[in-house]
């Protein structure tokens, strides 16, 4: 048998569909209401699914987009016992989590100080 999982939303479903019931039709036996109430239990609980499965999709894909972006950052060919050179500029980078992001490593002198310096983190 199929796993059953009751969301407020189903809860939620079945109260509009006895207040349908009751008000709009004007019912008051209870297997219309019953019959209502299951059907808009289930018609919620299957618009939840759907919009939950649309969610999970989305973050998977970006999720992949984000880790086929971030392997694109670095050229594997140019591997290095320091670090990874990036495929963009041929730069030694390294991750630097203070920020979060690669970022060019190497030693700063005067000649090459603009280099380094383009970007101002403070």
């Amino acid at each position: 048998m199929k796993n059953i999982s009751i969301s407020p939303y189903s809860v939620i479903g079945a109260t509009v569909g006895v207040a349908v019931g009751h008000y709009v039709f004007k019912s008051s036996s209870l297997l219309p209401l019953m019959v209502l109430g299951v059907v808009g239990g289930f018609l919620a609980n299957k618009i939840d699914k759907n919009i939950q499965d649309k969610i999970i999709k989305k973050a998977n894909d970006l999720q992949t987009k984000i880790e086929s972006n971030t392997t694109n950052l670095i050229d594997n060919s140019k591997k290095s016992f320091d670090g990874d050179y990036s495929s963009i500029t041929g730069e030694k980078v390294a991750f630097d989590p203070r920020v979060g992001y690669l970022f060019p490593t190497g030693v700063i002198t005067s000649d090459n100080s603009k280099q380094y310096f383009d970007i101002d983190i403070n």
